[in-house]
């Protein structure tokens, strides 16, 4: 099995849940407080239940999200861990490069080279160009109507990430070529994208876990060492926070 390395045990996902989830209790507990305290104030407190019953619809949706990322990610990490154990596994980091930042899912790094994965937990279809700016996802809902959302192009976060760990490795006189990939890990997400470039696509619902793990294992004809694999490691987590 791969070697996993953790920058930190609660990454940025699982601490917005958290920290979501108890905001979520703690208006629950304020609404049951305004209703108990209406005895004692001639019903006054009641006004403010409506607008805390807003804020826990709301923040119950964020709630559902974020466990959908969080899900998403677990189910991500534990395809990479099934890569050789020749391969170490950085997981969400954000990469600092002299002014620059970027939060990264997941930094591979192994004999066939290094390579970037952004993890979404996105559900329902998901078209559009890959050249585009922005895709479209597109959920079916139960009372037979569908909901369409524009969402920001995973692959132009991928490229950014790549050209700035790029960037790095060069400082140090790597010149290996970091590859990208998007890795939709939802078994009901179905990716139709028109157009090519350089970054691959996966879904878990087209055999995505396995075509990942080519995808990794195949990589580049040049061989990295396990010494340059371990310097190229240490370099890249020496520069994450």
């Amino acid at each position: 099995m791969a070697k996993i390395v953790r920058r930190h045990i609660i990454n940025t996902v699982k601490q917005g849940y958290f920290k979501h989830n108890l905001l979520l209790y703690l208006c629950i507990a304020a609404v049951i407080f305004c209703a108990v305290l209406a005895f004692y104030t001639y019903g006054i407190s009641l006004i403010i239940i409506p607008f805390l019953l807003v804020l826990i619809i709301r923040l119950k949706k964020q709630v559902g999200i974020l466990l959908a990322g969080v899900k998403g990610e677990e189910n991500t990490l534990e395809t990479l861990s099934l890569l050789p154990d020749v391969y170490f596994v950085i997981c969400d980091v954000t990469l600092c490069v002299k002014n620059k930042t970027a939060q990264i899912d997941y930094i591979v790094v192994g004999p066939t080279g290094i390579f970037i994965i952004e993890c979404k937990n996105l559900s329902g279809s998901i078209c559009g160009n890959v050249n585009d700016r922005y895709l479209y996802k597109t959920k079916n809902l139960s009372n037979s109507s569908y909901e369409r959302k524009e969402i920001y192009n995973p692959l132009f976060q991928v490229a950014t990430h790549s050209k700035l760990l790029s960037e790095l490795l060069f400082e140090k006189k790597i010149y290996n070529i970091v590859s990208g990939c998007v890795y939709f890990s939802s078994p009901k997400a179905e990716v139709n994208l028109s157009g090519s470039c350089n970054i691959s696509v996966f879904s878990k619902s087209q055999r995505g876990d396995n075509k990942l793990l080519d995808f990794i294992c195949q990589g580049k004809k040049e061989k990295l060492t396990p010494r340059q694999i371990k310097r190229i490691k240490n370099y890249i987590f020496s520069h994450c926070k």
